[in-house]
């Protein structure tokens, strides 16, 4: 008999409770997020330290855009940049690029170098993962993968870097 009367106070409910759409405009398929100004990739300049077996100064550019649907927090960029090693027996060049996308505090950053000491040359793989103030200033540990076994295996490893980008697309000066 209890199952009778669960029975039919459940159908009693669905039979009273009326559930309607709402109608509402704000998601559009046909938005065009590559025109509008928030969104569109600006200039940054990439000034940056890094610590890998000696001193390393990386400098370069980045196609660079804040905010995704709004949100100011979010930060992203193409770069293009360029790592300088002095270690204490030689001068190493790094030629990198890269995607970077920095979420409030959260940094995640992937990128290609092909290093050079103009003898040898050597391609390296480096996730990087770390803290950033909305993408402008960050402080991240990353590991260069060496896809060759030479000497300049060396640069493989753990490394700390800190980096500034600042331009329209990260700080709307410049």
């Amino acid at each position: 008999m209890t199952i009778k009367k669960i029975i039919y106070f459940i159908l009693l409910l669905t039979l009273c409770v009326s559930v309607q759409a709402q109608e509402t405009n704000d998601f559009h398929t046909d938005y065009n997020y590559l025109k509008d100004p928030i969104t569109r990739g600006k200039l940054d300049f990439i000034f940056g330290y890094q610590r890998l077996n000696g001193n390393t100064f990386e400098f370069g550019i980045a196609s660079g855009h804040r905010g995704y649907e709004g949100y100011a927090i979010v930060y992203s960029n193409y770069h293009l940049t360029t790592e300088h090693n002095f270690n204490a027996d030689q001068y190493t060049l790094g030629t990198k690029v890269g995607y970077k996308l920095s979420i409030l505090f959260c940094d995640f950053t992937g990128q290609a170098i092909y290093y050079t000491d103009f003898d040898k040359s050597n391609l390296a793989i480096r996730p990087e993962i770390g803290l950033t103030f909305f993408g402008v200033l960050d402080l991240n540990y990353g590991y260069n993968f060496m896809t060759i076994n030479n000497d300049l295996n060396k640069l493989n490893g753990h490394l700390i870097s800190l980096r500034l980008t600042i331009g329209k697309g990260s700080t709307g000066v410049l």
